[in-house]
């Protein structure tokens, strides 16, 4: 029996619209990691990191990263935190549009994200249970346990300090600004960013030595800590003691034992190498401590 001519109009219009919605719609995704983040957490799947709803369902978007976490043991305070220093990092002037659109276009390529679990045995729990999710994408842990939306440096005279700091500007320079800038942000041998960590350390030392020479300056011990890992730590300590997150009282007793330029004024009479090329213009690094407000 043959379909009548007005049911072929009515299913081709219904086919050409179906497409047109579907382009639309795959366009609104694409440029919804350029837009300037509403912090709405959502809850669900992720259709970017589907297989992350099953352990974490709750997410932000801030513009091409992703910041999920698990359904209890977080909360939307430290969660939101999280999202709003993240937002600092990556549109350090407000402007509501990263300052470095290579860098987040990489971070949204590589499905970068931060996973946010209540604590250390909270987070291994679930690499035990759900390891195999987790390889699709870049991810870098954070606990709630650790984030602390006004602990120091944001709060004088809190004597807990807020990890998101460092966790969240890890993912953003280790999936973000290392592949872009190779040579010379790479977490490797050879790149300015490595040879200026070679000259804080002492020396090249492929892995962690059992002591650094007198007069280095960065002297991070933890030997699991490969080589890009170094470069990794380097550059956040480096970068927030440029921009005042590591001066405050008892600060450098408390860090000394891995890094020793705690102070904007110290690095940049210190360790000029890594100052030329955290202010380098070119690269849109922050100039603004981020602080989740």
């Amino acid at each position: 029996k043959e379909i009548p001519d007005s049911v072929n109009t009515k299913l081709t219009s219904a086919a050409t619209l179906l497409a047109i919605t579907l382009l639309i719609n795959s366009a609104w995704a694409q440029l919804r990691h350029e837009r300037a983040p509403d912090f709405e957490i959502q809850k669900g799947q992720n259709p970017r990191m589907p297989q992350l709803q099953i352990a974490l369902p709750v997410y932000v978007q801030v513009f091409g990263l992703f910041i999920h976490s698990t359904a209890s043991g977080v909360g939307d305070e430290k969660l939101l935190h999280a999202a709003k220093i993240a937002a600092d990092y990556l549109d350090n002037d407000r402007d509501g549009r990263v300052d470095n659109p290579e860098v987040n276009e990489r971070l949204w390529q590589v499905r970068a994200g931060i996973v946010m679990a209540k604590d250390d045995r909270a987070m291994e729990q679930l690499f035990d249970r759900h390891g195999e999710i987790f390889d699709a994408y870049l991810l870098q842990d954070l606990y709630a346990s650790e984030t602390h939306p006004r602990g120091a440096p944001h709060a004088a005279g809190s004597d807990q300090f807020d990890a998101a700091l460092e966790e969240i500007l890890h993912i953003i320079t280790s999936a973000g600004y290392s592949p872009v800038y190779p040579d010379v942000f790479g977490e490797l041998r050879g790149s300015q960013l490595a040879n200026a960590m070679d000259i804080a350390r002492g020396g090249y030392f492929r892995n962690v030595p059992r002591s650094y020479p007198p007069g280095a300056w960065y002297t991070y011990d933890d030997r699991t800590c490969s080589y890009p890992c170094q470069v990794t730590e380097y550059i956040y300590w480096a970068l927030t003691s440029l921009l005042g997150g590591q001066d405050f009282p008892g600060r450098r007793e408390e860090i000394s034992g891995e890094w020793k330029l705690n102070t904007a004024q110290a690095l940049m009479s210190g360790d000029r190498a890594v100052v030329q090329l955290l202010t380098n213009p070119d690269y849109h690094l922050p100039t603004r401590l981020p602080d989740g407000n």
